[in-house]
């Protein structure tokens, strides 16, 4: 089982809200403090990606919140729930054929943008207001960003680099052209969930 080792409010697991226009405000969301276990028996079991975000640091705090320990009691607990495998198999393939059209490199990168998929959906559920996963219909999002993430190793915080006399610049924001896209789809989502998000 999990246990928290840093205390946290979820902020992908709301409590508590207030009825506005625009839909839901969350108020409260569920706090964890050292030594709970993760998640809570109301809660939503999460995904696999919010574990690896959580236990291993990859999250907007940069620090482990969780760790697994071994059940002492003869309770079973649930396995984590796996992220649906076609989808994100689909976003791989999709960034590969843009960095590696020709195929040559095979599966050696696929760890390295598996990581890589991973932090950007993480930072895009953030901007859609703290959902539990991205919308299929915002896939194209997490494969654009992806890409550009990628082409960036090596010059992370640089805001050009210059390559044999071609400098090539970069946005500060990697979602700044999907800012549009992003803003329209809060403001026809049925039920946004705003409000500032830590974790």
């Amino acid at each position: 089982m999990y246990v928290v080792i840093k205390a946290f409010s979820d902020l992908q697991d709301p409590v508590k809200f207030r009825e506005v226009k625009e839909g839901r405000l969350p108020l409260r969301y569920r706090e964890y403090k050292v030594g709970d276990v993760y998640p809570h028996p109301d809660a939503p079991f999460p995904t696999m990606s919010r574990i690896r975000e959580l236990a291993t640091g990859k999250n907007l705090i940069n620090t482990p919140l969780i760790a697994w320990v071994e059940d002492q009691t003869e309770e079973t607990v649930p396995e984590p729930v796996e992220e649906p495998v076609e989808e994100i198999r689909e976003i791989l393939d999709r960034v590969k054929r843009r960095i590696d059209p020709a195929g040559d490199l095979g599966e050696t990168l696929d760890e390295q943008l598996m990581d890589i998929i991973e932090d950007v959906e993480a930072r895009l559920r953030v901007k859609l207001g703290g959902v539990n996963t991205v919308p299929e219909s915002l896939s194209y999002i997490v494969a654009g960003v992806s890409v550009k993430m990628y082409n960036r190793i090596g010059s992370e915080g640089a805001a050009s680099h210059s390559v044999s006399g071609e400098t090539i610049s970069w946005d500060e924001d990697p979602f700044a052209e999907y800012s549009a896209d992003i803003s329209r789809y809060l403001a026809t989502h049925s039920e946004p969930l705003f409000g500032i998000q830590f974790i």
